[in-house]
């Protein structure tokens, strides 16, 4: 197929355009590829510059994404003086907004009409610019994305050949997009997926068939170095100290693993204690809903949800000042019977009197429309105010 593809490119090699071909999907593995893509191609077709460039023949706006060469002022000035490009195109808009169209300056513009343009003199002729070839792999909305290349005076015009050539290239540039925006797309869901579950006040530790940790959020990692009855080993697996509680925290991570979400009762909760003292964590043990991919199994197949008693979550005071709209001395003191002090306790931490710690305990009550101090905990235990805000190296 790609021979017939390229049977019409006679200046470059079958051996070339392959070459090419297999450049440009590394665009799908980041945006980072972009310049050694662009560098391979102008050095073949005998430019001066190759770019990626986004336009909007509509709104006048355009801008190079990615180019070789590439350098900050290319950038400002084409941004500037892209409105006047508009011009060039307007009685060939069809050419520029529709997907896999080559052209190149001679089939759009006579060369005295485009030597007098602003666009020309100011943008293209100081750099030593003259000729253009662009192609349109890509349209999104009124947005269009464009490869563009020029050349200058010496290197000639663009030829049926090197049409020929953007032609070859044109359905692989449009399929290494779409696979970059699956990657993108993907990888960009993971992220934020596990940026949030790094709010949750309790652990959440993600593990395979094993145990072995694949991923571990915030809260999970300061209670596993805080409490001696759950860890990671070096080898990243998930261990409970005692004897007991690690064969069923085990067995429960097989069984979860096993079953997937195919079956009901799979995984199950188990209380880890810890030699040290203090009430046992509370661990929670299900499978994950994943499909099986055609070539491999899934890497994550259970979550083991981890809960520490003795370590309750701290309602920040600026979420309940916004959420009920309580003042800061009563912000401050439920933040302080959340984290399960008692009033007393409270009042002394706050340097007033208990009475007076009584008096914004009644107005705390008002507000969040709670009469006793148990439901007030509760409650703020339970809502968005208990999540966690995100961390200071986020």
């Amino acid at each position: 197929m790609v021979g017939a593809e390229v049977s019409g490119v006679a200046r470059y090699s079958q051996a070339q355009v392959l070459e090419l071909i297999q450049a440009l999907y590394t665009v799908a593995e980041g945006t980072a590829n972009w310049g050694p893509v662009l560098e391979k191609l102008r050095a073949l077709t005998r430019s001066e510059g190759a770019v990626v460039r986004r336009a909007n023949y509509d709104s006048g706006e355009g801008e190079v994404v990615f180019g070789s060469p590439m350098h900050a002022d290319v950038q400002i000035d084409y941004a500037r003086l892209h409105p006047s490009a508009r011009t060039l195109v307007n009685s060939n808009r069809d050419r520029f907004v529709t997907e896999g169209v080559v052209v190149t300056r001679r089939m759009v513009v006579a060369a005295p009409d485009f030597e007098a343009s602003a666009f020309y003199r100011e943008f293209l002729a100081p750099r030593g610019f003259y000729d253009f070839m662009n192609m349109v792999f890509e349209v999104r909305g009124s947005w269009v994305l464009n490869l563009t290349m020029v050349r200058s005076p010496a290197a000639g015009d663009y030829d049926d050949e090197d049409v020929a050539l953007f032609q070859a290239l044109a359905p692989h540039l449009r399929r290494a997009m779409e696979l970059y925006r699956l990657l993108a797309g993907a990888l960009n869901l993971s992220v934020a997926l596990e940026n949030s579950i790094d709010h949750l006040p309790i652990g959440v530790i993600l593990v395979d068939a094993l145990g072995k940790a694949i991923a571990v959020n915030r809260s999970a990692t300061e209670l596993l170095g805080r409490h001696e009855g759950l860890q990671l080993g070096a080898d990243g697996l998930l261990r409970a100290a005692e004897a007991e509680a690690q064969a069923e925290l085990g067995r429960l991570i097989a069984e979860a693993s096993r079953c997937g979400a195919s079956a009901t009762g799979c995984g199950g909760t188990l209380n880890v204690t810890s030699s040290s003292g203090g009430r046992a964590l509370a661990l929670l043990v299900t499978p994950l809903r994943l499909e099986r991919q055609a070539l491999e199994d899934p890497r994550v197949l259970a979550a083991v949800f981890v809960r520490d008693p003795d370590h309750r979550p701290a309602a920040t005071e600026e979420a309940l000042q916004q959420l009920y709209g309580l003042t800061r001395a009563e912000s401050r003191l439920a933040s302080l019977l959340v984290s399960g002090l008692s009033l007393e306790e409270s009042a002394k931490r706050l340097g007033v009197t208990t009475n007076t710690a009584r008096t914004h305990l009644k107005r705390v009550f008002a507000k969040t429309q709670t009469s006793r101090q148990g439901d007030l905990v509760s409650l703020l235990l339970s809502g968005v105010e208990a999540l966690r805000p995100p961390s200071a190296s986020a």
